[in-house]
């Protein structure tokens, strides 16, 4: 009973939320606290108020999309057209709203659930990339360059949020047997790999795009003047004005993206899931190099039947970590060099605990501070963990059995065992 009541004020301190990232952060967490049906009950009451038709009955979930694709680095002239906008309140304000409303679902129901959301999405970037395209299109723009997928890089963010979580959930449920660990374990790296490039692509264009505005308020500031130095008549005092307006807004805040303390940190967290994922993997293709573990010999199917069964529900979108050709020549053991990969093994997962003292350090909501201290203690400990196995264990010690668990309360990424 006594979790219960602490759940249900964990719920109350959702009403202090004031962004999208913010609010996503704060359902991972209730989730991760595993609450009965009492305190999520409440929870889908304030994600939807019936009277007034917002999130947590203040928050418009337009306004909020609308801020949170400038977070994410969505040109402000590319957001503020008509065809985006419909396309948010036709389209995107439905699909935000399932996204929030998972955390409402218990550990398992949440990963069968997150199935069927990416089913949705998989219709939803189609449609996103057409927008960009008629946006393009209605620019009028001479150079091809400056087509771009701003709104489907921005749905590529929130897909692989998904499919992260999708993941992951997959080794706290233990679901993965011990040859797919590996597998798994190179889609996590991929995925966020995927999801850094798309956001420096993001951050490019919106660049460009700036830019691009700058020369042509230039241009038309130099017109104006020259019309005026012949004919002694100019446009209407107003409107040069707004223009230089503009003109200086954009040479000052133009490059710049609104942070977000919540958006920074789920960046800093991905890039320590990214890490270990890579450095465990490494530790995996190190032990099979020292002869200490092999792969089980399949009798029935093979290796790229199982990795086809366990992502086949991630096919079809961005990012496309559906491809087992890749991981196939990823983890051929006879292109590394025992002392090479526990080197590159060891480097990634002492950049664990570097990036967690930097994050340790920020500053955030009082709410959060606790639980993102206990999430990373659990990332380092798995780290270190994985770490001192591919030091503990001497070359030609023989064929060992290999073991995975996951021992944090978080259920991120497992820890690897020799009995």
């Amino acid at each position: 009973f006594s979790k219960v009541i602490d759940d249900l004020i964990t719920v109350c301190k959702f009403m202090e939320c004031e962004n999208l990232s913010e609010v996503y952060q704060y359902l991972s967490m209730f989730s991760e606290r595993k609450p009965n049906i009492i305190p999520r009950s409440r929870l889908v009451a304030l994600l939807y108020t019936a009277d007034s038709h917002r999130l947590l009955g203040k928050y418009s979930y337009q306004n909020l999309i609308v801020q949170d694709m400038e977070e994410a680095g969505v040109p402000e002239a590319i957001i503020k057209d008509e065809i985006c906008q419909d396309f948010i309140d036709s389209v995107l304000v439905r699909a935000v709203y399932d996204v929030l409303r998972l955390a409402t679902a218990n550990r398992a129901r949440k990963r069968r659930k997150i199935v069927h959301l990416l089913k949705h999405w998989r219709e939803i970037q189609p449609s996103a990339d057409y927008h960009d395209h008629q946006i393009y299109l209605k620019g009028n723009f001479k150079d091809e360059s400056f087509l771009f997928n701003s709104i489907g890089s921005w749905s590529e963010l929130w897909v692989s949020r998904l499919m992260l979580e999708f993941l992951c959930l997959g080794f706290e449920l233990d679901l993965y047997a011990l040859h797919e660990v590996d597998m798994m374990l190179w889609s996590v790296d991929f995925l966020l790999q995927s999801l850094s490039e798309t956001r420096q692509r993001m951050k490019k264009y919106k660049t460009k795009l700036v830019e691009h505005e700058i020369v042509e308020l230039m241009a038309q500031l130099q017109t104006d003047s020259q019309k005026k130095t012949v004919k002694k008549k100019s446009k209407s005092a107003k409107e040069l004005k707004e223009k230089k307006k503009r003109l200086n807004r954009l040479k000052n805040e133009g490059h710049k993206v609104p942070v977000n303390k919540f958006r920074d940190d789920e960046r800093y967290l991905q890039e320590m899931l990214r890490n270990l994922s890579s450095g465990t993997l490494c530790t995996i293709l190190g032990l099979r190099c020292k002869g200490v573990y092999k792969d089980p010999d399949l009798s029935f199917g093979n290796r790229e039947t199982r990795y086809a069964q366990r992502l086949k529900c991630l096919s079809g979108l961005r990012p496309d970590v559906y491809d087992f050709q890749v991981f196939q020549n990823v983890s051929d053991t006879s292109k590394y060099k025992e002392q090479n990969i526990f080197s590159t093994s060891n480097a990634k997962l002492t950049q664990v605990k570097r990036i967690a003292t930097q994050l340790m350090k920020r500053d955030v909501a009082p709410w959060f501070d606790a639980y993102r201290k206990k999430k990373l203690m659990s990332l380092v400990r798995v780290s270190v963990s994985n770490n001192l196995l591919s030091q503990t264990i001497p070359s030609g010690s023989g064929t060992r059995k290999f073991q995975h668990s996951v021992q944090n309360s978080f259920g991120y990424l497992p820890m690897i065992k020799l009995a």
